[in-house]
């Protein structure tokens, strides 16, 4: 069932006010806490492991995939049971890699400037 466009703006509200700091604009949940890495270094990716090569680890939250990433080693722990988990259900050996070179590629500015 699809629900309505009412609908849909009564959930991006409750999910706004269960996030505490966020607010809806143009459709979208805004959430916008202060950032606590001083600068990322490292990231670390769980990859799956088949025949046909690699993939990037993910999982669901409601209707939106979110990648196995992480960026600081509290949030990796966070993952690892996850991690565990995928593997034994898909039956894959799972991968955790961490990657280390860092290139700034495109700055994309506020308002739609790249």
């Amino acid at each position: 069932m699809t629900e309505s466009p009412r609908e849909r703006d009564a959930r991006l509200r409750r999910l706004a006010e269960e996030l505490g700091d966020a607010e809806v604009r143009d459709g979208t949940v805004v959430h916008s806490p202060p950032n606590t890495i001083k600068r990322i270094d490292a990231l670390w990716v769980f990859v799956s492991e088949d025949a046909t090569g690699e993939g990037v680890c993910a999982y669901m939250i409601g209707d939106t995939v979110v990648p196995m990433v992480a960026a600081d080693e509290r949030r990796l722990e966070q993952l690892v049971p996850a991690a565990q988990k995928l593997a034994t259900l898909q039956g894959r050996r799972i991968k955790l890699l961490k990657l280390t070179a860092r290139e700034e590629v495109r700055v994309i500015e506020p308002g739609g400037r790249a």
